[in-house]
């Protein structure tokens, strides 16, 4: 099980810097486009919805996978902002 991100992690958009409400996580199998599962919890019981939605203040919660992931991030219109593959657990 690897967490992804820590404590910490907020996102902010590309025009102002403010944060990145309604963004999009999305996860994938490393390089694939196949939906990979992450969860909320540590003993990975709890799916998380794929895409994890940011909150108001563009922080994702908790996020949990095991192995490596494909992790795309998403403005709340889908417009790309970032892709990274493969990403590894912190």
């Amino acid at each position: 099980m690897a967490r992804y991100l820590d404590i910490s992690a907020q996102f902010f958009d590309n025009d102002n810097g403010d944060p990145l409400s309604g963004g999009k996580l999305y996860f994938y199998d490393t390089g694939t486009l196949d939906l990979k599962t992450t969860y909320s919890d540590s003993a990975m019981t709890i799916e998380n919805t794929n895409p994890v939605v940011l909150d108001a203040y563009g922080v994702p919660g908790e996020i949990f996978f095991s192995g490596t992931a494909k992790v795309v991030l998403k403005t709340s219109a889908d417009v790309l902002m970032r892709s990274q593959d493969p990403v590894n657990g912190v």
